[in-house]
């Protein structure tokens, strides 16, 4: 995930939070909230502290941060 897309930002509050996410092959975005896929990941929680956590289907995680697009 951190691969292919970068983390724009974080809106909401509580668990009502929703991200921003620019894909950097084609420069669109798109906006996630948690329970939505995003290529063959999951998103698991969204945080304003520790950005994005995804998980797969074989249960690896990764997260998606302010500082990896940097």
């Amino acid at each position: 995930v951190a691969k292919s897309y970068r983390l724009v930002n974080v809106v909401g509050a509580g668990s009502q939070l929703q991200a921003t996410v620019e894909d950097l092959s084609s420069g669109q975005t798109k906006r996630i909230s948690v329970g939505k896929k995003l290529d063959n990941w999951t998103v698991k929680s969204i945080s304003l502290d520790d950005g994005i956590e995804f998980v797969n289907d074989e249960g690896e995680t990764e997260n998606l941060n302010i500082s990896n697009g940097k």
